[in-house]
C-alpha cells in the first residue's frame, strides 16, 4: 500500500492522528468498549504509521486474553501483510516511513561514536513491536499456530492462500485467457478449498497445504461430490493455481500431484458419444410450440453449423454481405466467415432491421456471468425434454447424447454428404488436418462454400 494512503488502524481527528482497533462484537460487553483508541500526538502521517504498532500489539494481547480463537476476527492475514509492508518499506529506507525517527535514538552497539540512523531506529521499533505481539500470542495465550502464521506473513516466508488468485485467473493458461465460465469455476474451486481449511482450523496459507492436508481435502470432496469426475476437475483447478504459484511466486510445494481419483471403468463405444439429431427429432424440435428466439436459434444453428456461443456473440456488423463473420471462438480456426443460407435470409433481415451496428443479432439474451448464451442453453434443454427428445447411453448418465450442439453435428453430417472434408472444416471452424489445407490452401472460394451451405436442407414431413 502506498505510504500516503496507508491509514490502516489510523484515524485523523482534529488534525491529530489516532490509533484505533475495533473490538470483536462478541467481546465488547466483556471488554467494555466497542473500539480501542489512543492519540498518537502527531499531525504527521508517517510518524503515526510508525507509532501505531506498540498500541496495536498491546490491544490485541488484551483482546486475545478474553477469548482464544479470535484471530480470524482480527484478520491475522491482513495484519501479517501490514507488518510485512512496514518492514519492507523500512528496509528499503523509504523516506516516508523512516523520516519520523531520529538519528539521536542512542549509540550503536560496539560503536559508541556512531548513533543510530533513522532507518535503524525505525527497524528497532517495528521489530520490538512485532516481537511483543508474537510473544503475547505464543507464550501468554499458547496460540502457537497463530503466532507462527503471523511471523511467516510478516517476514515473507508464508503466502496467503487467496492472495494471488485474481492475478492467476487474469493471466490465464497455456491457451491464453480463461473464458468467463472457467474463471468462475476455478475461483469457486479455490474458495471451496479455503472454506474447508477454515472449517478444519488450518491456517489459510499456501504452505499449510501439505500432501497430507491435500489428501484429506480430496477425500472430503469425494464424499461430498459423489461424482469423481467433478472431484478430479476441482483438483485440477487448484493444481493449476499451485503450478502458477510455483512459476510466478517461487513456491516449491506441489501437494497435488497424483491426487486425482481413479474413475470407475466402463467400456465405451460409439453409443456413448454425442451425436447428430435424426430427421424425426429435427422435425419435432422445429415444429414445437416455442417463441421466435427458440425457433430462430435452432434454424440459424442447423443451417450454419455455428456453436451456440458463436451465434450469441454475433452483432449486426458481423452479418453483412450475405455472410456471418465469426470474430472469435473456441480455437484460432473458429475465426471465419460463413455464407448465409438462403432459408435464413428472412430471419437475418428481420433481426437486423432497425438495429445499430454494435447490437446483437440475438438481442433477447442478457449477459450473465456464464455468458450470453447460458440462459438460452438451459431453456432449450427444458424445451427439448418437454418434447421428449432425449437419448442417454445409460440410465444413470447425467447428460444426454443430444443437446443444442447436436444441430452442429447435424449440419456437418449433411454437408459432408455433398462436399469435401476440407471445405466443411473451414466453414464450421475446424483446424485443417493437413499442412496442404491448413497452411497453403487459402480457401475454396465463395461459390464452393456457398454451394456447401445451400446443399444442407431442413427435413420436411
Amino acid at each position: 500500500m502506498a505510504p500516503t494512503t496507508d491509514q490502516r488502524w489510523l484515524l485523523l481527528r482534529h488534525r491529530t492522528w489516532w490509533a484505533v482497533l475495533d473490538v470483536p462484537r462478541k467481546l465488547r460487553k466483556t471488554i467494555g468498549k466497542p473500539r480501542f483508541a489512543a492519540s498518537l500526538q502527531t499531525h504527521d502521517l508517517a510518524t503515526a504509521q510508525a507509532r501505531r504498532w506498540s498500541y496495536l500489539a498491546k490491544w490485541r494481547a488484551q483482546i486475545d486474553g478474553q477469548e482464544a480463537g479470535t484471530t480470524e476476527a482480527l484478520g491475522i492475514v491482513e495484519e501479517g501483510l501490514a507488518w510485512r509492508d512496514t518492514l519492507q518499506r523500512i528496509e528499503r529506507n523509504d523516506p516516508d516511513m523512516v523520516s519520523a525517527f531520529r538519528s539521536t535514538a542512542g549509540p550503536y552497539p560496539n560503536e559508541p561514536e556512531r548513533p543510530y540512523t533513522p532507518q535503524e531506529d525505525a527497524l528497532e521499533v517495528a521489530r520490538t513491536a512485532l516481537h511483543d505481539r508474537l510473544e503475547a500470542l505464543h507464550f501468554h495465550q499458547g496460540r502457537t499456530t497463530e503466532a507462527s502464521t503471523l511471523a511467516g506473513l510478516a517476514h515473507g516466508t508464508a503466502t496467503p492462500l487467496t492472495a494471488f488468485v485474481e492475478e492467476w485467473l487474469a493471466e490465464g493458461g497455456k491457451r491464453g485467457p480463461y473464458p468467463t465460465r472457467t474463471i468462475l469455476m476455478y475461483r469457486a474451486d479455490v474458495q471451496r478449498l479455503t472454506d474447508w481449511l477454515k472449517a478444519e482450523g488450518i491456517p489459510l496459507l499456501v504452505e499449510s497445504v501439505t500432501r497430507q492436508v491435500a489428501g484429506r481435502w480430496v477425500l472430503a470432496l469425494d464424499k461430498a461430490d459423489q461424482r469423481r469426475g467433478t472431484t478430479n476437475r476441482r483438483i485440477s483447478a487448484v493444481s493449476s493455481y499451485w503450478n502458477w504459484l510455483r512459476r510466478r511466486r517461487g513456491i516449491e510445494l506441489d501437494p497435488w500431484s497424483r491426487q486425482t481419483l481413479a474413475l470407475a471403468h466402463r467400456s465405451t463405444g460409439e453409443d456413448d458419444h454425442h451425436r447428430a439429431y435424426t430427421d424425426a427429432e429435427m422435425l419435432c424440435l422445429l415444429s414445437g410450440e416455442a417463441d421466435a428466439e427458440m425457433h430462430d436459434a435452432m434454424r440459424l444453428a442447423a443451417l450454419s453449423g455455428m456453436r451456440l456461443n458463436e451465434l450469441y456473440q454475433l452483432k449486426v456488423a458481423d452479418c453483412q454481405d450475405q455472410r456471418f463473420f465469426v470474430r472469435k471462438g473456441k480455437t484460432a480456426a473458429a475465426r471465419r466467415s460463413i455464407p448465409i443460407h438462403s432459408h435464413l435470409a428472412a430471419i437475418v433481415a428481420r433481426r437486423l432491421q432497425g438495429k445499430a451496428s454494435d447490437a446483437f443479432l440475438m438481442h433477447e439474451a442478457e449477459r450473465t456471468d456464464h455468458g450470453r448464451s447460458a440462459p438460452f442453453s438451459k431453456r432449450f434443454r427444458r424445451y427439448r425434454l418437454a418434447l421428449d427428445v432425449t437419448d442417454k447411453a445409460n440410465e444413470d448418465d447425467r447428460q444426454d447424447r443430444i443437446n443444442f450442439h447436436s444441430f452442429r453435428h447435424w449440419f456437418i453430417t449433411q454437408a459432408r454428404r455433398h462436399t469435401d472434408q476440407a471445405v466443411v472444416a473451414r466453414i464450421v471452424g475446424h483446424a485443417q488436418q493437413t499442412i496442404t489445407d491448413g497452411r497453403y490452401n487459402h480457401g475454396p472460394g465463395e461459390d464452393i462454400e456457398r454451394a456447401c451451405v445451400e446443399a444442407v436442407k431442413l427435413p420436411t414431413a
